[in-house]
This record gives structure tokens, sequence and C-alpha cells, in this order.
């Protein structure tokens, strides 16, 4: 900030043409590595908070695969009884088997 308010009093302070042009060209330089390192920072923020991400969508997924590994089990144990199940048991299974497909068989 030093070198900024420098700039900005120098015509006032009678600070010749070329000395002004050396300040200026200091500050511009000083501006670009801070602006670099700033870039580098919010980059690397973005990078991890991306893998952040991605880690939970990845368990996400695990979770819903494992899901629906136990719903198939239970919806194949109660296919093998449907000729033992009354009218009631047979609706639970369609609509569990629905319930399934919507779940694990979408997209």
């Amino acid at each position: 900030m030093q070198l900024n308010d420098a700039l900005r009093a120098a015509p006032s302070n009678g600070v010749d043409f070329s000395t002004l042009s050396g300040l200026l060209g200091d500050y511009q330089t000083r501006c670009r590595e801070i602006e670099r390192a700033a870039s580098r920072e919010v980059q690397t923020k973005g990078q991890k908070q991306n893998a952040s991400v991605q880690q939970a969508a990845q368990a996400r997924l695990e979770a819903l695969r494992e899901q629906c590994g136990e719903l198939n089990r239970i919806l194949s144990d109660r296919r093998k009884r449907w000729d033992g199940m009354n009218a009631g048991e047979r609706a639970d299974l369609q609509r569990f088997e629905t319930s399934y497909n919507g779940r694990c068989k979408a997209g």
C-alpha cells in the first residue's frame, strides 16, 4: 500500500517522470506477483474442494451399490417364495420390486 500511496502523491511532491516510471514499474511487478500467488492459492483450494466433492460422490455411489446389492438379495429370496405367497404378499413383492427398479436400475 505504501508504494501505491507514493505513486499517487508523486506528481504533487515534484517527483520527476523517470522516477515515477520506475515506481510504476515496481508497483506493477509486485502486483503481478501478488496476483499470481493469489491465483495459485485459489486454484489449489479449488482442486482440493473438487477432490473432496469427488470423494463424497464416490462414497455415495458405493453406499448405493451396497444397498442395491442387499435389496437385490432380498428380492431374489422373496421371488423364490412366490408360489407360497398370498395375494397381499405378492402385491408387497411387486411394490418392493418397483421400488428396487426405481432406485437401483434407474439411469
